[in-house]
């Protein structure tokens, strides 16, 4: 069942904390909500992508426009938490792509994910980002794990 045993609302309790901090560092309209994709198999699997879940709370307190259709997944990797510290910095590389390109360009983005570990996922997910001439990324996680 995975880390949310297909319960999504457990985020709602962090959404406050965000948009909080969010509101008190950004001007709120000079941004773009990104979330961080999952797979197509990793939604059949859990039935919802949870940082999606955060962009539409986001916005439905803020008012950021978000944007599930520019960022994508195209591979199945293995799940980050079953891997050690240095399997995890590699593992997303070369997973995602952007799509409608345009749509970005001279944009401020702000990404969202759910868990950083290494934060080896946010920084591909930039690296595909501002490969289309985005003026900046912010990137917020709801949750950091040390690794042991």
């Amino acid at each position: 069942m995975g880390k949310f045993k297909y319960r999504h609302s457990v985020w709602k309790i962090f959404i406050d904390d965000v948009v909080h901090l969010i509101e008190n560092k950004l001007p709120l309209d000079e941004y773009l909500l990104i979330p961080v994709p999952i797979s197509n198999q990793r939604r059949l699997e859990r039935g919802f992508n949870q940082s999606e879940i955060l962009c539409k709370n986001i916005y439905k307190l803020l008012k950021i426009p978000y944007n599930f259709k520019i960022l994508f997944k195209i591979k199945n990797n293995n799940r980050q938490s079953s891997l050690s510290g240095e399997e995890r910095i590699n593992n997303p590389l070369n997973c995602y792509r952007v799509a409608n390109h345009l749509k970005i360009v001279n944009k401020n983005i702000l990404l969202i994910d759910d868990v950083n570990t290494t934060g080896s996922t946010i920084n591909e997910c930039s690296r595909v980002l501002s490969e289309y001439g985005v003026k900046t990324i912010h990137c917020i996680t709801i949750a950091k794990r040390d690794l042991y």
